[in-house]
């Protein structure tokens, strides 16, 4: 059977719980997302293929890609 009988802290609980694996959830999907840009610049770079500049505003300037 389902408890759902929980106090205001068990739910301040949960939800923060939640909240947490949600908020790794999104950035392990950030993560994957750099990789896959990070190897899209790698491969543009490798064929010659210039970078749009639109994708350029968007780059952390900093983060190590060959130009």
């Amino acid at each position: 059977m389902i408890r759902n009988d929980y106090s205001a802290e068990e739910e301040y609980e949960i939800s923060l719980q939640l909240l947490g694996q949600r908020y790794n959830e999104a950035l392990n999907k950030i993560d994957s997302l750099n990789v896959i840009i990070s190897d899209l610049l790698n491969i543009m770079h490798i064929y010659g293929i210039p970078v749009p500049l639109k994708m350029l505003e968007q780059l952390d300037l900093d983060a190590p890609f060959p130009r």
